[in-house]
């Protein structure tokens, strides 16, 4: 009987820390995508809590991850994004509120009124944000944020304008190749918001220049 228990012990306790090198291992995946890591641990229990077998976490998120290193993600992002507005919900992060105003003629009166997190991104808040529905309606971002395409083109409003940073070369490049693009131009991706950007307007451009595809349409 004793022996019988000791076996029993023996096979909980490896199976215990072979769970345990699985979840550290997936962990570390989502690390290394570029996820901090209380991110990537909340990634790794939502999957597990979900009813992935830990020996099937590590493969599970590397089919999500996609080809991540280009841009091309499987639902990984959706997943991480979920988990940081989780986290900062039960942080008390901040939210701001902002208006968007679309092309002449698509709302009359006034523009969207979005809200969001401090240290979302404009590209976040249409991809993952509580209001993305209403924003992607205006805002395209077809290349998942890696500065690849113009499609997220926006225009701060002038009385708003010293709470932005100026773009950087990289960005200065890519709106040279936007659509409409002026002193006020920013990419959606590249603008992070603040506290400081409490009450901000931004514009919308009439056209978009979807450089991904070579393919211009009217946004």
């Amino acid at each position: 009987m004793h022996n019988i228990i000791r076996r029993s012990l023996l096979s909980r306790m490896l199976t215990i820390n072979s769970d345990d090198h699985s979840f550290s291992n997936a962990k570390k995946l989502v690390v290394s995508i570029g996820n901090n890591p209380d991110i990537a641990e909340g990634v790794v229990c939502a999957l597990r809590d979900g009813g992935i077998p830990h020996n099937k976490l590590v493969s599970t998120i590397e089919t999500l991850a996609g080809r991540w290193e280009v841009g091309e993600d499987n639902g990984l992002q959706d997943l991480v994004a979920s988990v940081k507005q989780e986290i900062d919900k039960r942080l008390g992060k901040p939210m701001i509120s902002f208006t968007v105003v679309p092309p002449k003629g698509r709302i009359k009166d006034h523009g969207l009124l979005v809200k969001a997190y401090i240290g979302m991104s404009i590209a976040d808040i249409v991809q993952y944000g509580s209001d993305k529905q209403q924003l992607s309606d205006y805002i395209e971002c077809a290349c998942s944020g890696v500065m690849a395409c113009s499609t997220c083109h926006v225009i701060i409003d002038e009385q708003w304008m010293d709470t932005v940073d100026s773009p950087e070369e990289a960005e200065q490049d890519m709106l040279d190749l936007a659509y409409g693009a002026g002193p006020n131009s920013r990419l959606g991706c590249q603008l992070t918001l603040s506290i400081r950007h409490n009450g901000m307007i931004i514009h919308i451009p009439e056209g978009v220049n979807n450089i991904m595809d070579n393919i211009p349409f009217k946004g």
